[in-house]
């Protein structure tokens, strides 16, 4: 883009240019200085100054720079941005950690680049399981969406770089350290099983899955045969459209038409989002409390959250959703299950 700019003119998009007398005949050193303003979009340009003399004589410089996106800026326009950002807090083998903020831009897409190094500056980030698009076409982007998991990873200090590049070429970037503590110890009194699929209505993939009793099973939406009476939990989309874990009661009254079933379960659930309960005793009070605006029979389906519930039989177990895949109907999610 190029920006012609005699003495004393302004260019569109930046700041006022100094000027000179139109009497004076020679051109004193006014230590020239050009800054974008506020809505100035990030880009390449061309600055150019054309002298004229009273002869009508000319001379001109081209000096070409960059306006990149300041993201120290509270309010930005060029729509790069990111608010309320917040770093990984610490992370354990089994416990999930997600940055706060959300992610703005203009451009038609953006570009994700996650690395983690450690205090000697090693790239580690395949000792980690991070989960994050690669390209995000719509903005915000909450960036809640992205976790990590120090499955692999020892112990210690890290550091966390974060890319974004928009379809202009423009980077932001930042930084943050983070924790891997050791394995959550003492009061934890779950055990792991999966990890199992489900898919959602279109998918051939099992919709229905039974917890109870402590063998994990999973029927199809079209099978026979299923035991009604010991279906726990349904994916799939609720009517509003949000791919949701829902107890077999709810999922007849968002549509799944299972009104013919004998039994209908009424499962609870409880999203604790990232924060992996320490025990079963206190996963039960949070449910009976409900410290987390209680426990309800729909809750809408995250990757890397955790979720308390509660069987129809009484029993407390947790769910951990560690990847959904697929879009609509025809998603799978995968979950693992912690007795």
């Amino acid at each position: 883009m190029l920006l012609p700019a005699r003495l004393g003119a302004s260019a569109p998009g930046f700041g006022t240019l100094p000027c000179c007398s139109d009497n004076d005949s020679i051109l004193m050193d006014l230590g020239w200085k050009i800054a974008a303003k506020p809505s100035t979009p990030p880009g390449s340009y061309t600055f150019q100054v054309i002298i004229t003399d009273k002869k009508n004589q000319t001379a001109s410089q081209t000096r070409s720079f960059r306006v990149t996106a300041d993201s120290d800026s509270p309010d930005p326009i060029g729509e790069l941005r990111i608010s309320g950002w917040n770093g990984w807090g610490d992370v354990t083998s089994v416990d999930f950690s997600s940055p706060s903020g959300d992610l703005h831009f203009s451009s038609s897409f953006v570009e994700l680049s996650i690395r983690i190094r450690d205090l000697s500056n090693h790239d580690v980030t395949d000792e980690f399981f991070v989960e994050y698009p690669s390209k995000i076409t719509a903005s915000p982007y909450n960036l809640s969406r992205i976790s990590v998991i120090g499955r692999g990873a020892s112990p210690g200090d890290y550091v966390m770089d974060f890319l974004v590049t928009n379809a202009d070429g423009v980077e932001l970037k930042k930084q943050s350290s983070f924790t891997v503590l050791d394995d959550v110890d003492g009061d934890d009194d779950f055990f792991l099983e999966g990890p199992v699929t489900l898919g959602a209505q279109s998918s051939p993939t099992a919709s229905y899955l039974q917890i109870q009793g402590g063998t994990l099973k999973t029927w199809t939406s079209s099978g026979t045969n299923r035991p009604f009476d010991l279906i726990d939990v349904v994916f799939g989309e609720d009517e509003d459209g949000y791919l949701s874990l829902m107890s077999p009661s709810q999922a007849n009254i968002d549509g799944f038409n299972l009104s013919a079933w004998p039994t209908r379960n009424t499962t609870e659930f409880l999203d604790l989002g990232s924060a992996y309960p320490s025990s079963r005793s206190e996963l039960s009070v949070l449910m009976s409390e409900g410290d987390y605006a209680g426990a309800s029979q729909k809750a809408e389906a995250t990757p890397g959250h955790y979720y308390g519930v509660r069987l129809a039989n009484g029993d407390i177990v947790v769910l951990h959703v560690t990847s959904i895949s697929g879009f609509g109907s025809s998603a799978e999610i995968e979950l693992e299950v912690l007795y």
